[in-house]
């Protein structure tokens, strides 16, 4: 059923490990041979190897399968592919050395479909583990989790050979989730961990050069930093194939009246709307894109979707990207009417200017267009905007306020009472649609 809801995850491209329960036959024990018995020879052999598959088809770690196929030539030509379809690596030497090993194995490679890089204290949408999180003030709590040089050189040397795995379609990075390359002059600045970003990302845009072709790539704690990799043509190149992109954006959430810094706003303006952004046109094979800030943006700093079309567009999904003439959220899911099926806002608000008493528009007027456009939308998701209190209500406006950015007005704004009967509206139509193909299909 369609509604307004709150989806306890976003699009996510990729499953980082399966978690399937391990078999519970263990793995050293054969079943009991019974010389008395007489078998039709086929039959005798099938019954084990029945057992064999049944057996492997349970295992799902990768470290088992790795291990099983080393007991015998059966094993091993059974579990390879499986064993090798996702690579997870962490933030150590030995970790790139093991996937740049498999990269550069003729017989290992061509079975490498996913590869996976996780922070230690990241989960796998990017949060902060719980055994990582500390009992202190925000971030004076934190460890910085500092990488070593030469690992964060064995990772960028690592991805640099991703064009050798010639299946591989989805790469998953999930960075670690605090930020601070919030002092300039601090000693440790550039932080390891925006270094390790960057090595990464450069490895790949050299891959990518030499012919490699994803189909999705998700970056989970981007951190909001202009890197000289962006504007590589070769990175160019790693986003043009791609069918699905995730960018979830880490920035720091320390304004002393300062708001927006100066390379947060460079990111937002330069390397998110001109670089990041997947190349758009007729041929664009983009079906779904996932742009998510924890800051708001798009009027301060500035940020535009401008006119791009991507004619394969089936899912888009934003979150605290604000409504705007110039930003272009409304136009680019207007534009794409034809062919979204699934479309997500999460904490977006329509700004009101300092001399200013109302907003240029209010969300009914939003709702009612996406309502008469959106007719072959399949599902909606509009998340709703709380304070600390847990009042508020869907989604918002704010007032600029400068050096601070767009406050949230959770006191309410005049004029915005038909808001919440015009999204009802909107998500009974994309129900009632949905429904009446469903019975048209039947």
């Amino acid at each position: 059923m369609v509604a307004i809801r709150a989806a306890h995850s976003e699009w996510q491209a990729v499953a980082v490990v399966d978690s399937r329960p391990r078999a519970s036959h263990p793995l050293h024990e054969t079943p009991p041979h019974h010389h008395h018995h007489h078998r039709h020879p086929q039959h005798h052999a099938r019954a084990p190897l029945e057992l064999a598959k049944a057996i492997s088809d349970e295992v799902s770690a990768p470290s088992d399968l790795r291990a099983l196929r080393a007991a015998s030539k059966w094993w091993h030509a059974e579990v390879t592919p499986r064993a090798f379809h996702t690579i997870t690596i962490r933030d150590t030497v030995h970790s790139a050395t093991g996937l740049a090993n498999i990269l550069q194995d003729a017989a290992l490679s061509p079975y490498v479909r996913e590869i996976v890089y996780q922070d230690p204290k990241a989960d796998s949408e990017g949060k902060l583990t719980e055994s990582a999180r500390p009992n202190k003030l925000p971030r004076q709590g934190y460890d910085r989790d500092i990488i070593p040089d030469d690992a964060i050189d064995a990772l960028g040397a690592a991805f640099a050979l991703t064009d050798r795995a010639p299946a591989l379609e989805t790469v998953t990075l999930i960075f670690y989730p605090v930020y601070f390359e919030v002092f300039p002059w601090d000693i440790l600045s550039p932080s390891s961990q925006l270094r390790a970003q960057r090595a990464i990302l450069g490895g790949l845009a050299r891959a990518a050069s030499a012919g490699l072709k994803l189909h999705t790539l998700t970056l989970l704690n981007l951190l909001a930093q202009h890197s000289p990799v962006f504007d590589e043509p070769a990175f160019a190149a790693l986003l043009a194939p791609l069918r699905a992109v995730r960018i979830d954006v880490l920035a720091s959430d320390i304004h002393e009246g300062d708001y927006p810094e100066e390379d947060f706003a460079e990111f937002w303006e330069t390397s998110m709307t001109h670089r990041l952004l997947p190349p758009a046109g007729p041929d664009a094979p983009l079906e779904a894109l996932t742009i998510r800030s924890e800051e708001d943006v798009g009027l301060v700093p500035g940020f535009s979707f401008a006119d791009r079309t991507y004619p394969r567009l089936a899912a888009l999904s934003v979150k605290s990207i604000m409504f705007g003439a110039t930003v272009g959220v409304e136009e680019l899911i207007v534009r794409h009417a034809g062919t979204l099926r699934r479309l997500v806002i999460e904490s977006s608000m329509i700004g009101i200017e300092e001399d200013e008493e109302e907003p240029p528009q209010f969300w009914a007027a939003i709702w009612d267009r996406f309502r008469e456009t959106l007719v072959g939308l399949e599902e909606l998701v509009v998340r709703e905007d709380r304070d600390e209190t847990g009042d508020g209500r869907v989604l918002n406006y704010g007032h600029f306020d400068p050096g601070w950015g767009y406050i949230a007005n959770f006191e309410g704004t005049e004029g915005e009472e038909g808001d919440g009967p015009a999204l009802q509206a909107f998500v009974d139509a994309v129900e009632a649609r949905r429904g009446q193909r469903a019975q048209e299909s039947d």
